[in-house]
């Protein structure tokens, strides 16, 4: 499907206190306010405990950007007792999009296929668009997503997350020609691993490439400010 916009998905991860995060956000959205363009999405994925408070001040923003909110995960069970867990269903009301099968979370938490497709499934079930990240073509090959509803695909390498050296344009661009087949009616295809100010520009200019995911750079509001307006 044609995409017109470019998409900025914002990932705090285990970073920011509560008044540190609301503080920034609520700065963040008076920059963009004097923002003309509209050609872009912003995605912001900060921890569970922010997403109600910034929910409350989205309904204050009059931005031309479209600002929405994603978790930074999501369980992999619909309900129950699974202590410190969040469901799809609890994130519904709060959430259009959700990070699943972070490279992180595959190499801490173990994260297998099984699981991965197991989040995808109760997060369209209710409305939440996945942002399903993969490294490897083979991780591409085990999704089961709904093609019918809306997702997004990410490639991120592991070895550039948070390392300071983001993977060449060439190479992202050929993953996405590698994986092609499976992108039938995705949302978008995006990159994630050390995107800053600095190279957000030759992401963008690609025209296999439809946003980025952003990490450290994510964390200085000077510096993401100039990542999203970057023309």
């Amino acid at each position: 499907m044609p995409i017109s916009n470019k998409f900025f998905i914002i990932n705090w991860k285990e970073n920011k206190t509560y008044e540190e995060g609301l503080s920034f956000f609520c700065e963040f959205l008076k920059l963009l306010n004097e923002v003309p363009f509209t050609d872009r999405e912003i995605i912001f994925c900060p921890s569970y405990p922010f997403l109600v408070p910034f929910k409350k001040e989205l309904s204050l923003y009059k931005g031309n950007i479209p600002v929405r909110l994603g978790s930074q995960d999501v369980s992999r069970f619909e309900q129950g007792s699974h202590t410190g867990e969040v469901s799809a269903r609890l994130l519904k009301d709060l959430v259009d999009f959700a990070i699943i099968g972070h490279s992180e979370r595959r190499k801490y938490f173990s994260e297998t296929d099984e699981k991965i497709n197991a989040k995808i499934h109760y997060c369209q079930a209710v409305g939440i668009a996945p942002i399903v990240c993969v490294s490897r073509e083979k991780e591409v090959a085990a999704l089961t997503v709904d093609i019918s509803k809306r997702y997004l695909l990410a490639f991120e390498p592991p070895n550039s997350i948070g390392s300071g050296h983001p993977e060449s344009v060439k190479v992202v661009e050929d993953f996405r020609n590698s994986v092609g087949s499976a992108l039938a009616n995705c949302a978008g295809f995006l990159y994630g691993g050390s995107v800053d100010e600095h190279n957000i520009k030759s992401f963008l200019d690609s025209t296999s490439v439809n946003g980025v995911l952003i990490g450290t750079a994510s964390l200085k509001l000077e510096n993401l400010f100039k990542i999203v307006v970057v023309i």
